[in-house]
């Protein structure tokens, strides 16, 4: 990953960065532009590589939070007040 050599500002749907005006100006924007993309380009394979394994932590968790509502269910049925989630 390649850090930006320029201020920028992320927005939704915006991604927004100030140059001066001269006769580097297109050289300065493409410059920023090839930086960018490469990084999102390491993102990308970065994601892919780490996918199989987000996916599993995702599932182990969700699993684990299933399995511990399901006890305290199980541990609420026993009780003689109503409990409530």
């Amino acid at each position: 990953m390649t850090l930006l050599d320029r201020r920028a500002t992320i927005e939704r749907n915006t991604l927004t960065i100030s140059v001066v005006d001269d006769d580097r100006t297109e050289a300065v924007l493409q410059n920023f532009k090839q930086m960018v993309e490469g990084n999102l380009q390491t993102l990308r394979a970065e994601y892919e590589r780490n996918k199989p394994q987000l996916e599993q932590a995702i599932q182990q968790a969700a699993s684990q939070r299933k399995a511990q509502i399901e006890a305290e269910d199980a541990r609420d049925k026993s009780r003689s007040a109503r409990v409530t989630n």
